[in-house]
């Protein structure tokens, strides 16, 4: 279970290559952030219907969770293991973030009754 969560919110800035750029995403971005220490699941969104007026043009979203409290101890480990990544996993020439921002969760994590009745 994660204690934290990264999310990070971007878009592609060239339609045209969106394939490649969630390619790009998903085999080389996605594994090599989560070869980094703290760094246990990901997953990745698509905007789904408009955003409200005052969020920026971001399309998509990304969730990392993260197995500690320890935000800063995380992303200097993630800072660290970035040295070890191939270089064609670091960025995309059509990646455009928004917003990279971290949480740490408070309180119980909730399921709906039909959820945990499984």
């Amino acid at each position: 279970m994660s204690t934290s969560v990264l999310v990070v919110t971007s878009r592609c800035t060239d339609p045209a290559r969106e394939a490649e750029f969630n390619r790009w995403y998903d085999e080389l971005h996605l594994p090599a952030i989560l070869s980094s220490q703290h760094f246990v699941a990901a997953q990745r969104y698509k905007l789904a219907g408009p955003p409200s007026k005052s969020e920026p043009e971001a399309t998509y979203l990304a969730i990392y969770e993260i197995d500690t409290a320890d935000v800063p101890a995380a992303m200097q480990a993630l800072a660290e293991s970035r040295a070890s990544w191939p270089d064609a996993a670091k960025t995309i020439d059509t990646l455009q973030v928004f917003s990279a921002t971290t949480y740490t969760a408070i309180g119980a994590h909730q399921e709906a009754a039909a959820a945990a009745a499984g």
